[in-house]
């Protein structure tokens, strides 16, 4: 897996700006790239993949993308969980629909939960299950080497504190950076926009209340206002943000975060329409 690249943005901010382009990583962009392929890595002798997540989830699209590269993998089961969708979403599905090995299942939550305990108790096929929302809990946790890629990078351009903006919804990308950042000698300081399930998130702020150089925040501003972030940073950066992650964090960055630091956007999500 190659590296990600870190470059230099201007937003026209007395800061300076870059991204961390996980967005780019190979074959569908996105950290869910660099989660998925450490677990099957991990599960050679895999057969039957299952996963639970919303409709025209990353976690859908990225497992579809790289279907092709294991292909003695002969089911990935998608279980759908059954909610209203956005019209990115909807476009989404269409990257996955009807694809052969794959078969989508579309129900309600507590529905979609028993037919993945069914599937544990089936012994046809190798079965591994990913969390709900494609979490993996790894170990190692593959996001240490993405901090040091970003290290390694960002060293060469400046010193200091260095502030990391991203969402977080699993939270296993942030438990990675934060794992990396203790290795290495400069500091470093986080800023999460919980982008996950609702029900989360007083998990997610409990977990990392005690840790100093960590901030838990919720996203703001309607749907509207953060579509309009993603247009005026596509406009000048020419990097197009996904609207359910990436594209609310940067959204409150712009609009209500200091901005004095140098500071990392991660581009967690690749931007798939259509």
């Amino acid at each position: 897996m190659k590296s990600s690249p870190l470059v230099s943005l201007d937003l026209g901010t007395h800061s300076t700006i870059y991204a961390m382009r996980e967005d780019l990583q190979k074959p569908a962009g996105g950290n869910k790239v660099r989660r998925f392929r450490a677990f099957l890595d991990r599960r050679p002798d895999a057969e039957r993949i299952v996963a639970l997540s919303d409709p025209g989830s990353h976690t859908f699209l990225v497992l579809s993308k790289m279907q092709s590269s294991y292909p003695h993998i002969k089911e990935w089961i998608f279980l759908e969980r059954r909610a209203p969708v956005t019209k990115y979403q909807e476009k989404n599905r269409r990257h996955y629909m009807n694809k052969e090995g794959i078969f989508v299942k579309t129900d309600a939550f507590l529905f979609q939960l028993i037919k993945r305990e069914k599937y544990r108790r089936r012994n046809d096929l190798t079965t591994y299950f990913l969390g709900i929302g494609g979490s993996t809990n790894e170990d190692p946790n593959p996001f240490i080497e993405a901090f040091h890629e970003c290290e390694r990078q960002i060293s060469r351009k400046t010193s200091g504190l260095v502030h990391h903006l991203l969402p977080v919804a699993s939270g296993e990308m942030l438990q990675g950076l934060v794992e990396g950042a203790n290795t290495v000698s400069g500091e470093h300081q986080f800023t999460a926009v919980y982008t996950g399930d609702p029900l989360g998130k007083h998990r997610m702020e409990w977990k990392w209340k005690k840790t100093s150089n960590v901030e838990i925040l919720h996203p703001a501003g309607s749907g509207e206002e953060v579509e309009k972030t993603i247009n005026s940073f596509y406009q000048a950066t020419s990097i197009r943000l996904d609207p359910i992650h990436t594209g609310r964090a940067v959204h409150q960055w712009m609009h209500e975060l200091p901005k004095s630091l140098p500071t990392v956007l991660w581009i967690t999500n690749p931007y798939i329409f259509g």
